[in-house]
């Protein structure tokens, strides 16, 4: 006799599921017809109101942390593993906000930077689709997917061992081995291959579309040795059919004789595909993807029949058109970050500066000096301006699009134990003359609850504040801004004919003067500037800043830079295209931009880098500008140059002197202008950087190192402090 309690439907046993008892060597099958009666039937407990049900411990945020978290804060840890996201798969577009938001959460608790996160992607659930069609769980790996973005992070793929009657499957074994693997290339550093093929890019070829992915390891197979299953093929009307698919080197070709004109592809699509068989020679698996993101706000609008397709390169191919039109035929390359390869950057003081002659901030081309405020004005910054926009970082188009503004969703939440208002605000960008792409910014606007007055704003890159940088702020009477640069542009080469760029070029690759990735995101963030200006009253529009780090950091001084309503700035860890001398032989080089990120800059920018071609050769040298003239260009507005050290994870590689010099060199034209400057002089070729954790913070131009890792948040105290001391001043 068996008495079982069950607290949710019918009971009963899960169809094709194996059950047994097991006493030694005896096992007792207990499959079959069962006698039963019921006992006692339960009134369901519900919450007043609710019609729901009452409290469980597992679904109530605060048990989770107190319980299972916060507890363990005071230890050390090497990284973090997660497993989760089927309660969360009707809700895919909240999830692509709540696991960064999560990362980013714990990575602030444990005070120890970006230290590795793995999680696991859900695998196949519920009843096979014989046919392509919606999935709200393949969405919800799509979510997952993305997460991918946040620096540390690995994913094992399970899509393979899924169980159609069970949303716990049985094989745990392959999850942990793949985690392990992520473990060991992450966390530990091992050259292994630890992740199954990703998309990365697609390419229509006549009646087939080219799929590139990342982590091909030694080549792509299928796992059963058949042919290649799961994928299926689109036209402009998005109907899915089933495709014939075939790898062939590190790329897989999709087809189908029923779409003529092809232009997105799935693979795995489903809750529970039936055989997802693509796989790397390594044995792991790929990760379900679709073509045609929607989760970004990508997709074809209507009536696009009129209008020729995007071009699909693959950025190899996006480089190479470049090049091109450059005139390029080869191209020096990129410093390794690898100590050990003979080709590895260089960290020797004696071959730092190859080229110490900067050019004269304050010397007009003609060869006169500045040596006024309205001659910088109307003389001096439009000669700078001109040669970042057409050399470095590309022109915004003259008639770029105009940008509508809806709030999606307004919410009363806490920052700590602070109550704030959080709104979700949507800008779409007028595609009138291009509806194939759609462009919908993102941006999450937080403000304390009790405002009395308007308050200042920090605008960040990203898509979710770090804990402690948003309570600080919050805690001092200022609001925030997030505001996601995925959804102004790709951040890859590949993208460059989608997002904003390819928008505004219908779909076309890039001329070589027009932008890249950094200034289009210093676009998107000026155009939620112009938000806040026109309807929040509750923002002091004065007095909004701009913040990121690392390749965020770089977005952050070009936003500073080219847009004069930005009032402050903190540039953290920017290196090589941000605040580090492109002239510097140390760490990141220009030549790391002119083939690895490319498309964070002009196509112009690529000429630096070459080694053959029409025009001869180029080298650093031969930039008619560099970083200190783009520190300049903020001026007299107050600029914070933030960095951490290499002992804690700010790599060597970000060149910390080479920006600090180019700091240096910025400081005559603040001073032109009134302000104070770092408050040493201007000789950037003699000036000591100062120690760790002493910042210069007395002028609008600060510097401050401190003793952490890859992240501006040690500074962001310091910052406030700083801001806040020099508004009270205008005031």
């Amino acid at each position: 006799m068996v008495r079982v309690t069950n607290s949710f439907g019918k009971g009963g046993f899960v169809p094709d599921k194996p059950y047994c008892l097991i006493a030694g060597n005896d096992t007792v099958d207990l499959k079959g017809y069962w006698e039963y009666k019921v006992g006692e039937v339960f009134v369901p407990r519900t919450r007043a109101g609710s019609g729901g049900f009452g409290f469980s411990a597992q679904n109530a945020p605060t048990a989770l942390y107190n319980a299972m978290i916060a507890p363990l804060i005071r230890y050390a840890i090497k990284g973090f593993v997660w497993y989760q996201g089927e309660a969360n798969a009707n809700k895919a577009a909240e999830y692509a906000k709540l696991q960064p938001a999560m990362i980013a959460d714990w990575r602030s608790k444990w005070k120890e930077g970006d230290i590795p996160f793995l999680y696991v992607q859900l695998p196949g659930f519920g009843d096979y689709d014989y046919l392509p069609a919606e999935s709200s769980w393949a969405e919800l790996r799509e979510a997952q997917l993305q997460s991918l973005s946040v620096p540390n992070t690995g994913m094992a793929v399970g899509i393979d061992l899924g169980e159609w009657n069970d949303v716990h499957p049985d094989r745990k074994a392959p999850v942990g081995d793949r985690l392990a693997l992520a473990a060991e290339r992450i966390a530990y550093g091992d050259s292994v291959v630890y992740s199954g093929p990703i998309y990365q890019s697609s390419a229509i070829s006549g009646n087939k579309i080219l799929i590139s992915f990342d982590h091909t390891g030694s080549g792509l197979i299928t796992e059963d040795g058949g042919e290649l299953q799961e994928f299926a093929i689109a036209g402009a009307d998005k109907k899915f059919v089933w495709a014939n698919a075939k790898p062939e080197g590190d790329k897989v070709i999709v087809w189908s004789d029923e779409i003529k004109d092809p232009m997105y592809v799935r693979y795995a699509w489903a809750d529970n595909p039936v055989n997802p068989n693509l796989y790397n020679k390594e044995g792991l698996p790929a990760s379900p993807f679709r073509t045609d993101p929607d989760s970004v706000g990508q997709q074809p609008s209507a009536n696009t029949g009129a209008y020729p397709p995007p071009v699909n390169f693959t950025a190899e191919q996006d480089h190479d058109n470049m090049m091109k039109q450059l005139g390029i035929k080869a191209l020096r390359p990129g410093p390794s970050g690898d100590a050990k390869a003979p080709d590895h950057a260089n960290y020797d003081t004696a071959l730092a500066n190859p080229y110490p002659d900067l050019p004269d901030v304050l010397t007009l081309k003609n060869g006169e000096k500045v040596t006024t405020a309205d001659m910088w004005w109307k003389r001096r910054r439009p000669e700078i301006v001109e040669d970042f926009e057409r050399e470095v970082y590309g022109r915004v188009p003259a008639g770029a699009p105009k940008v509508t503004w809806t709030v999606a969703m307004t919410d009363q939440e806490f920052v700590g134990s602070i109550p704030v208002i959080t709104r979700e605000v949507i800008g779409h960008v007028d595609n009138s003359v291009y509806p194939l792409i759609d462009v919908n910014i993102k941006v999450t606007l937080v403000l304390p609850a009790d405002v009395k007055a308007p308050v200042p704003i920090l605008m960040m890159f990203g898509q979710a504040a770090p804990f402690g940088t948003a309570g600080q702020l919050i805690a001092d009477g200022w609001g925030y801004v997030m505001i996601d640069p995925a959804s102004i542009q790709a951040d890859n080469g590949a993208g460059l004919t989608r997002g904003i760029i390819g928008l505004v070029n219908k779909g076309q690759p890039r001329k070589p003067d027009d932008w890249g990735a950094l200034r289009a995101w210093a676009w998107g963030a000026a155009r939620a500037l112009d938000y806040l200006e026109a309807s929040e009253p509750q923002v002091d529009a004065r007095h909004v800043g701009i913040e990121g780090v690392s390749r965020y950091g770089k977005a952050a001084l070009v936003t500073l830079a080219f847009e004069p309503r930005f009032a402050m700035g903190l540039i953290g860890s920017s290196g090589e295209g941000g605040a580090k001398l492109h002239r510097r032989n140390w760490g990141e080089a220009v030549e790391s931009l002119t083939g690895g990120e490319y498309y964070w800059m002009a196509g112009n920018f690529v000429k630096y880098g070459a080694s053959d071609a029409v025009f001869g050769v180029k080298t650093a040298k031969d930039l008619p500008v560099d970083s200190h003239e783009l520190i300049a260009l903020c001026a007299p507005r107050l600029t914070f140059i933030s960095y951490g050290i290499p002992g804690q994870g700010d790599a060597r590689w970000l060149d910390h002197q080479g920006s600090y010099m180019a700091a240096v060199a910025a400081g005559p034209v603040f001073r032109l202008l009134g302000a104070k400057d770092l408050g040493v002089s201007a000789d950037y070729r003699t000036e000591k950087m100062p120690p760790v954790n002493v910042g210069l913070l007395d002028g609008e131009l600060a510097w401050r190192q401190h003793d952490g890792g890859h992240t501006d948040a040690p500074n962001v105290k310091y910052f406030i402090q700083w801001a806040d001391k020099f508004m009270r001043k205008i005031n």
